[in-house]
């Protein structure tokens, strides 16, 4: 689960239409400034970098797997996992940058813009070089406390420290990033990533075809890294030509604007990072590190399935923001409502029919790995707990979303910490019960404390509803919608013979799947959104 991120500048005059014409608030087709196609456009880039990305993670992992030996592959897993906690002190700076840098180039005034950069740089090189400095001792602890052969124990200190000077660059470089951001062109940052994740999956089966060590294979990404960041640099500098007049110079003035916007983002993030690192960090420690590799197999396909949804979430920030402005409680409850509706959708549909096909798809994907039969028997009890995860956090990240809107970062971060303190809590207390499954377990109670019994109660009050007609225009249609089409894959899967390629999987599971899913749509959708969605398909079909 990764941060979410708006400008104050006056949104134009919409076309008025009656209610009953779009099912969505008036606000989503116009929000400080940002008009529905870039909004469109934006879910759109973030969409198809995400299946560009899924596609190369798939296509990576068994290689990986494969090359670098359980062991190795779990080292690689663990140390990735554990770099993330030095982007702890990034997430809320990076954060606050990109929320002032945004509402600086809404407003027009570029060179506050260079100025909040000036004054800020010193402070990002100086928490850079903190960074790095915790990677030395980080990897000095973990290669003398691990458990591991000798020659992967030797690379875990280079491997950190090389992870550590990566996340110093990007730390520096973000300012930079956010320009992108403040445009409202994500489809150029998302081009980007992609262009970047391409050379960097050509730069890992290069080295994985001349060695299997995972030192070559962090040098490797620390390359591909500052490649990126200083493709990002030159891009800002080309839309803002002003920034090659920066001057590093520290100021207080924009010093307390950072610490103001990113105090509550830093203890959001942290919390995040909290509830996505310890688990693995513990597993590692309490249980045979090969474990790591279902749990993370597991984890990693809960978290893809999910990101459909919070990608594109982060997109809704500006419509609460501008509805907040406008005093619009009521079109805030229905595009809360209608937009929790399908991100719950399609966190249900993904646990319901994920495990359905489950094992056919596992048994393709890791065909080349020995001893698949008990990983893939592990992965599917840990995709479950991960699963249900999931479905509350695609409630949440819209939530969020609502929250920020409403200027309700200090209630976000209290809540965060709480429900980070209390995971961690119950993940120790249910792992020493039930093993690693229990890791997972933890979060989830935890996630469903804070969830229920915090979030859900001051979602509806934000949008002037009762908890209970919120949670049932929320939960009852996606419920009976994954009822419907989870009862029906499984009667497919019981008539379909066992996939023996990709191609036979495709035509004989994923193609009726998607039938099934289609054709229930109306068990999902209310008539005003069918109609709605109806005008909008046959327009695209006119245009095409």
């Amino acid at each position: 689960m990764n941060s979410k991120e708006v400008g104050n500048q006056e949104t134009p005059p919409i076309a008025q239409k009656n209610s009953h014409d779009d099912p969505l608030p008036k606000a989503t087709k116009s929000t400080s400034g940002t008009s529905a196609s870039v909004i469109l456009r934006n879910i759109g880039s973030v969409w198809v970098g995400f299946v560009i990305n899924l596609a190369i993670t798939f296509y990576l992992t068994p290689i990986l797997i494969k090359k670098l030996g359980p062991e190795g592959y779990s080292i690689w897993v663990l140390l990735q996992s554990l770099t993330g906690y030095y982007g702890l002190i990034d997430m809320g700076l990076r954060a606050g940058v990109t929320q002032t840098i945004t509402k600086r180039i809404v407003s027009g005034d570029n060179s506050s813009v260079l100025a909040y950069i000036n004054g800020i740089l010193p402070l990002l090189a100086k928490t850079a070089l903190f960074v790095i400095f915790a990677g030395i001792i980080s990897g000095f602890v973990l290669s003398k406390t691990l458990s591991v052969s000798q020659p992967i124990q030797e690379s875990i200190w280079p491997m950190v420290f090389f992870q550590s000077i990566g996340i110093g660059i990007t730390m520096l470089s973000f300012p930079f990033s956010a320009i992108l951001v403040g445009l409202q062109r994500y489809d150029l940052s998302v081009g980007l990533a992609i262009f970047t994740r391409i050379i960097s999956l050509i730069c890992t089966l290069l080295v994985l075809r001349y060695s299997s060590s995972v030192l070559y294979l962090s040098i490797s990404i620390l390359c591909v890294n500052v490649f990126d960041q200083l493709l990002r640099y030159l891009v800002a500098i080309y839309f803002m030509p002003q920034l090659r007049q920066i001057r590093p110079k520290t100021s207080r003035t924009e010093l307390r604007e950072l610490y103001r916007v990113g105090g509550w983002n830093f203890a959001v993030s942290i919390s995040q990072q909290l509830l996505q690192r310890f688990n693995t960090l513990i597993a590692a420690y309490w249980f045979p590190i090969f474990v790591l590799v279902p749990y993370n197999l597991a984890e990693s396909l809960a978290e893809q399935s999910s990101k459909v949804t919070t990608l594109a979430s982060r997109v809704l920030f500006p419509a609460f923001a501008h509805l907040n402005h406008t005093d619009k409680a009521d079109e805030a409850r229905v595009l809360f409502q209608i937009t929790s509706r399908i991100s719950i959708t399609f966190s249900l549909v993904a646990i319901t029919v994920g495990l359905i096909w489950f094992e056919p798809f596992m048994n393709l994907w890791l065909r080349s790995i020995d001893d698949r039969e008990s990983v893939i028997s592990l992965a599917k009890q840990f995709y479950v707990a991960f699963g249900l995860i999931n479905v509350l956090t695609s409630l949440r990240t819209i939530g969020w979303q609502l929250l920020m809107g409403k200027d309700k970062m200090e209630f976000f971060g209290k809540v965060m910490m709480f429900e980070s303190a209390l995971a961690i809590a119950l993940a120790l207390f249910f792992g020493s019960t039930f093993g690693i499954l229990g890791l997972a377990i933890g979060n989830l109670v935890a996630m469903a404390i804070s969830t229920f019994g915090i979030y859900l109660p001051e979602f509806s009050k934000l949008v002037n509803s009762s908890v209970t007609s919120n949670a049932k225009a929320i939960f009852v249609r996606p419920i009976a919608y994954s009822l419907v089409t989870g009862l029906s894959v499984v009667v497919l899967s019981r008539a379909a013979d066992v996939p023996k390629d990709w191609i036979s999987l495709f035509i004989y599971c994923f193609i009726p799947t998607l039938a099934i899913l289609t054709l229930a749509i109306p068990v999902l959708l209310t008539k005003s959104e069918l109609m709605h969605a109806s005008r909008r398909l046959l327009r695209f079909m006119k245009f095409a």
